[in-house]
């Protein structure tokens, strides 16, 4: 999303949250658009339109929404569907009634997120040699527990930005091939990756200061 797009974003907000920068007419608000439009340099004007109707049409507290609640509904929209725990759990349980004989061919029926959390075909088939009353109970739970924070930790993953997710995605890679602690870090610097106050000029930042304090 480029400058221009930001702005009517921001002009939208403005009109319908009176309170949101009340004192500062939009054509001042440089430093604040450029802040907002590095946030949401990953997305189009079209998704982050939508992302700001839905967050509206929800809102019952009259406040301005920050990028971030905006952020969480365009990825509501991407995503409008989530197998919960609870369904997920039935739908391993149902695989586990013919998975001592063929796991891997029940294992590939299960959905990418639960295969996920299941782990492979052979966890499966260990499963399938348990009680019943050990698999609703102990497994179960710990199933359930571990399948949602990983749910939730690929959400909050596909909610940052791409450079981030690249800084991540190095790291994870390079321990997963045994490198030193300290080889991660030059593979990272030259990606010419920048997360901080450097990515924002002084302006910028007492902008955003204000913005804050305003809020506050």
């Amino acid at each position: 999303m480029d400058f221009r797009e930001t702005t009517k974003i921001m002009s939208v907000i403005k009109q319908t949250y009176q309170s949101f920068n009340k004192d500062v007419p939009l054509e001042k608000l440089d430093g604040t658009i450029k802040i907002w439009q590095s946030i949401f340099e990953d997305y189009t004007y079209t998704e982050v339109a939508l992302g700001l109707k839905s967050f509206i049409a929800n809102d019952t507290k009259g406040f301005a929404p920050v990028p971030g609640q905006i952020i969480d509904y365009i990825q509501k929209l991407k995503s409008p569907v989530c197998i919960d725990a609870d369904k997920a759990w039935n739908l391993v349980f149902k695989a586990l009634g013919d998975s001592i004989h063929n796991s891997k061919a029940e294992f590939d029926k299960l959905p990418p997120e639960v295969q996920a959390g299941v782990g492979s075909h052979e966890q499966l088939r260990t499963w399938a040699t348990m009680n019943t009353d050990e698999l609703q109970t102990v497994v179960a739970s710990n199933f359930k527990r571990g399948y949602t924070t990983r749910v939730k930790e690929i959400k909050e993953y596909e909610k940052l930005p791409t450079q981030a997710r690249c800084m991540i995605d190095q790291l994870v890679e390079a321990k997963r091939i045994g490198l030193e602690k300290s080889q991660p870090n030059e593979l990272t610097s030259q990606s010419n990756i920048q997360i901080g106050t450097e990515d924002f000029n002084e302006a910028e930042m007492i902008e955003l200061q204000n913005q804050l304090k305003r809020r506050s």
